[in-house]
């Protein structure tokens, strides 16, 4: 490939990692599991979201301890979490304590959006 060609092809490589993406802005709290979910809030990841996953203390997303490699289960960090959970920030919450309900309620007036495979009330946000 020549000199020229080569740094055009970079130039437009760099012009596609810059672009803005169309969920750029959008802060999403991800209160999924396994699969299903947590694969589409990675989606949105791609798409430029913020995704900050949401997992009880101790246990986690059930998928940590879900793939082919018997260490990285053990070490609660499964490929099917790892796959299914980059670019995305992680935090632990008690969502059966009052603190923790608290710092949800916190975080989701912030973010106003929300994805979750199971029923709550997010309704006491508003």
């Amino acid at each position: 490939m020549s000199n020229n060609l080569t740094h055009q092809l970079l130039a437009v490589v760099q012009k596609i990692i810059n672009m803005k993406k169309p969920l750029n802005g959008i802060r999403v709290l991800d209160l999924t599991n396994v699969l299903a979910g947590p694969y589409c809030c990675h989606q949105l990841v791609h798409l430029g979201a913020e995704v900050i996953k949401v997992e009880a203390p101790k246990t986690g997303d059930l998928a940590r301890q879900l793939g082919a490699d018997e260490r990285l289960n053990k070490e609660l960090m499964g490929i099917s979490f790892l796959a299914q959970n980059a670019g995305k920030k992680s935090i632990t919450l008690n969502l059966k304590s009052p603190r923790g309900k608290k710092l949800f309620f916190t975080a989701y007036r912030n973010y106003r959006r929300a994805c979750r495979k199971f029923p709550t009330r997010c309704d006491e946000a508003s």
